[in-house]
């Protein structure tokens, strides 16, 4: 009988809560005082973007969703949203599994998915109170303040079989 992947059902926990955070703010709009960090692999398959970001971004890129976003749409497996991008609004699709991570920096909330390659996620991190991640400079008004992470290491609470 093999072992229980837990770190793998945690990051599929963590990518459906993503989808599920998103897709409140799709129905509900964003509260003033919350704003979104987003990490993704350009590179996995599914994602969608415009040749030129593909080719500025051609592994991994971040987002803002703060002051300016429009047409936001959660499926099942990702979300399609329009941002701003040199003052040029572009529409995106972001599957879920392509996330490596997503912070709500006024919450204090960061959630980071490790990945043992480019296209499949082996395992996830959880940091609260945590530091966002520096954006690319998406929302000029976005105003990043993090404060003290707190990493919490789904290692610990592995069971040591040696």
């Amino acid at each position: 009988m093999n072992a229980i992947n837990y770190s793998e059902f945690m990051a599929v926990a963590l990518h459906n809560m993503v989808l599920s955070i998103l897709k409140s703010v799709e129905t509900g709009g964003l509260p003033e005082t919350n704003y979104f960090v987003m990490t993704f692999r350009t590179d996995h398959p599914g994602t969608e973007l415009p040749d030129w970001l593909r080719a500025e971004y051609p592994h991994e890129m971040q987002i803002v969703m703060q002051h300016w976003f429009a047409d936001l749409r959660v499926g099942q497996a990702g979300f399609w949203v329009t941002l701003n991008f040199n003052n040029n609004p572009e529409t995106i699709y972001v599957p879920s599994a392509a996330l490596t991570s997503f912070a709500d920096p006024a919450a204090g909330v960061q959630f980071k998915f490790l990945s043992s390659n480019a296209k499949s996620d082996s395992s996830a991190r959880v940091s609260g109170d945590g530091d966002a991640p520096q954006a690319d400079g998406n929302d000029e008004d976005r105003g990043d303040q993090g404060v003290p992470a707190q990493v919490l290491s789904l290692d610990q609470f592995r069971k040591n079989t040696d």
